[in-house]
C-alpha cells in the first residue's frame, strides 16, 4: 500500500495488534454447503456395500480404517473457484458434518496424510469426474451413529474437486441432503448508522462497517442489488468533495494469509468500483485493500466468529 495517511497507518496498526487481542466473544441444515456454481460429476448409489472409512494417516506401509457396511453413495463436484483454497471449502463441510451431528475420525492434509501414499489407498472415483493434486489436498472422515462419510477436497488446475462418500447403515436410507448453494453470502450485520447519523459516526470513528453488503457465495464480485451502506458513503462523500476513504476487505482464517488478502483484497476493489460506476464517485479518491484474517473482531475458532469476521469496512483517510 502507499501514500497511506497516519489515519489509515494508525488503523491498520490497530487491526494487526488485533491477532492477539482480538475479542472472544460468547457465542437445521438446507444441505452440504458448496461454493454457487458447484457442477455435479459423479452420484452413485451402491446397496450392501462394504466401505473402509480411513481414521488414520498412511504411515508404515498400511492405511488405518474401520470397515462399515450399508448404503452408500458416492459424489463428486468440480468447483471453477480460483480464488478459494482448498481450506476454504472444506470448513463449511466440517462445520455442517458436526451441526449435524458427526465426529471427527480424521483431518488431515497433504504430506500430513500420508501424500501419494493416503491418496491412491482411499477410494475415489475416476478421472474426470475426479482429480486429486496429492500435493495439494484435504481429507477428512466422520462418523454419526450408523453413519460414516468421508470427503476428500484437491485443488487441481484452476479447479477444486470434492469428492463425499457418505454410507448409511441404517434400516430407514437416510442420505445427507447435498444442495450446493447458490445464495448471497451476505456479509454479518452490525449495527449500521442511518444517512443522517452515518457521515458523524464515520467522521468520529474513523471506520465503519458496510454491514448490508453480499457476495456470491465464495466469490468476490458484489451482487448486482442496491445497498443502504453505499448509498449512505455515497451522500458522505458528495457532501465532502475532498475526502479520501480506504476500502477495506477482511477475511476469516480458513486457508493460507496470501489467499484470504487476495480474496478480500477483490472484494473491496468490488466495492470500490460499484461507488465509482454507480454513485459516480472519483476512482483517485477511493483506495481499495485486503487485509485478510489479520484483523479479526472476534474469534475464529466458531462458524458464528468466522462469519462475523468476513466483512467490509470504509476507512477515512
Amino acid at each position: 500500500m502507499t501514500n497511506i495517511t497516519r489515519n489509515i497507518a494508525r488503523y491498520l496498526s490497530i487491526a494487526i495488534c488485533g491477532i492477539t487481542l482480538s475479542v472472544q466473544s460468547a457465542m437445521g441444515i438446507d444441505g452440504l454447503p458448496l461454493p454457487s456454481g458447484a457442477t455435479e460429476t459423479l452420484a452413485t448409489i451402491t446397496d450392501a456395500a462394504t466401505f473402509a472409512l480411513p481414521i488414520g494417516a498412511y504411515s508404515n506401509d498400511a492405511l488405518p480404517t474401520v470397515s462399515l457396511q450399508g448404503r452408500k453413495h458416492t459424489r463428486a463436484w468440480r468447483l471453477d473457484v480460483s480464488s478459494l483454497t482448498v481450506d476454504q471449502v472444506a470448513q463449511p463441510v466440517i462445520d455442517y458434518l458436526i451441526d449435524n451431528g458427526y465426529s471427527l475420525r480424521l483431518d488431515c492434509s497433504s504430506e500430513a496424510c500420508g501424500g501419494f501414499d493416503f491418496r491412491f489407498a482411499i477410494e475415489t472415483a475416476k478421472a474426470p469426474a475426479l482429480f486429486v493434486d496429492f500435493r495439494n489436498f484435504r481429507f477428512f472422515s466422520a462418523q454419526n451413529n450408523e453413519q460414516a462419510a468421508s470427503v476428500l477436497i484437491s485443488h487441481f488446475a484452476d479447479s477444486i474437486f470434492l469428492q463425499l462418500i457418505h454410507l448409511d447403515g441404517s434400516s430407514e436410507g437416510t442420505t445427507i441432503n447435498v444442495t450446493p448453494k447458490v445464495s448471497q453470502e451476505r456479509l454479518p450485520t452490525f449495527a449500521q448508522p442511518s444517512s443522517d447519523t452515518f457521515g458523524t459516526q464515520l467522521q468520529s470513528l474513523g471506520h465503519i462497517i458496510l454491514s448490508d453488503l453480499s457476495f456470491a457465495s465464495g466469490a468476490s464480485t458484489l451482487e448486482n442489488q442496491e445497498f443502504k451502506s453505499l448509498e449512505h458513503l455515497s451522500k458522505f462523500m458528495k457532501d465532502n468533495p475532498n475526502q479520501k476513504i480506504l476500502i477495506v476487505g477482511h477475511s476469516d482464517n480458513s486457508g493460507t494469509l496470501a489467499a484470504n488478502i487476495g480474496l478480500s483484497q477483490k472484494r473491496a476493489q468490488s466495492v470500490a468500483q460499484r461507488l465509482i460506476s454507480q454513485y459516480n464517485i472519483d476512482a483517485f479518491r477511493i483506495q481499495a485493500e485486503g487485509a485478510g484474517y489479520l484483523s479479526p473482531i472476534t474469534t475464529n475458532t466458531t462458524k458464528e466468529g468466522r462469519r462475523q469476521n468476513r466483512r467490509v469496512e470504509v476507512v477515512l483517510d
